[in-house]
């Protein structure tokens, strides 16, 4: 409903931390604390209480009850560096900085309640079909993504089975916190989920993420495909960015490609997601009611590159359908 707060749960086993966090909670406009606890609770308990968002700590929700709370519109952000979503745990202080991170930490809590209710308000898809050893031979899959593309980057992942082409990505993201990022999707995902490495070999069932120093692209090696990692000048004010890792999905792979450009500031990826569209690539970006902001998926749109626009939850869904698919042609 229109103006209606983010209402958030803190599960912290440290006292101290909790009463911290419900302080700073509580002075956020926009934002509503329904309660505090040193265990996680239930998906069914956080449901009765009309959570939207869940701050766990010490004791976070494991797979199973990130995934529970994921199904019932409930998005989970994690203090620390584990489980899914994480921010930075408030440290001591001055007032001045602990303001600061609580309008930061309002900003989190926002995000990933809309991106959790606009996946969940559209209709799903069917389950994408099961995944076979040895299917899709030659199909890459490629990901981008910025602001809000943490949250949206899992749904996709949560809908895609183990066995899967190579799956390329990029998110907007300081190198710090890539390694955890991808730790945490590798604990939710079928999918193995692990930061690309230099000269590594492209593997079905694995999903690559760029680290947040080095550009990442993929080049024919030996008649496969490996990993190419730069630290060379931004793209877009990016490293890494996702015009990068597109231009040679659209260069090196061609038809045989999937891009798919997801909620993000900005225009990384646009210009990329068209050349793929242009090589015989499928392209795919995320429409502007599923995004938490709708800034690279539209200049992809007006830009002609997209050949759907889809609903976050629905994109899995096309991914697999396109996969087992004849390549396109124009």
């Amino acid at each position: 409903m229109e103006g209606r707060p983010t209402r958030v749960f803190i599960c912290e086993g440290s006292a101290i931390a909790r009463a911290q966090l419900a302080d700073l909670i509580g002075k956020q406009p926009g934002l509503r604390l329904v309660g505090s606890a040193a265990e996680p609770i239930t998906a069914a308990e956080a449901q009765r209480r009309q959570v939207d968002v869940l701050l766990v700590g010490e004791g976070s929700p494991g797979k199973a009850q990130a995934r529970a709370a994921a199904g019932r519109g409930i998005a989970v952000l994690a203090l620390g560096e584990s489980g899914p979503s994480p921010v930075a745990r408030p440290a001591a202080r001055s007032q001045a900085e602990l303001a600061e991170y609580g309008r930061l930490l309002a900003e989190r809590l926002k995000a990933a309640s809309r991106s959790a209710g606009a996946a969940t308000a559209l209709p799903a898809g069917r389950p994408p079909p099961p995944g076979r050893p040895g299917a899709y031979p030659g199909r890459i899959v490629f990901i981008g993504a910025s602001t809000g593309g943490t949250e949206a980057i899992k749904e996709v992942l949560l809908g895609l089975p183990a066995q899967m082409p190579p799956v390329l990505m990029v998110q907007h993201m300081p190198e710090m916190f890539t390694p955890s990022f991808a730790k945490r999707l590798d604990d939710l995902c079928a999918l193995h989920v692990k930061e690309a490495e230099q000269g590594e070999r492209l593997h079905g069932g694995t999903v690559y993420l760029a680290p947040g120093h080095s550009h990442l692209s993929i080049s024919r090696h030996g008649g496969g495909y490996v990993c190419e990692l730069a630290r060379s000048e931004p793209v877009n004010r990016h490293r890494p960015s996702v015009d990068v890792l597109f231009r040679s999905a659209a260069a090196e792979v061609g038809a045989a490609a999937i891009g798919v450009l997801l909620t993000g500031m900005g225009k990384d990826g646009a210009e990329g997601l068209l050349r793929m569209k242009h090589a015989g690539a499928w392209t795919i970006a995320q429409d502007q009611r599923s995004c938490v902001v709708y800034g690279m998926p539209r200049e992809a749109v007006a830009l002609g590159a997209a050949r759907e626009v889809l609903p976050l939850n629905a994109i899995a869904t096309h991914v697999m359908q396109r996969l087992a698919s004849p390549l396109h042609t124009d």
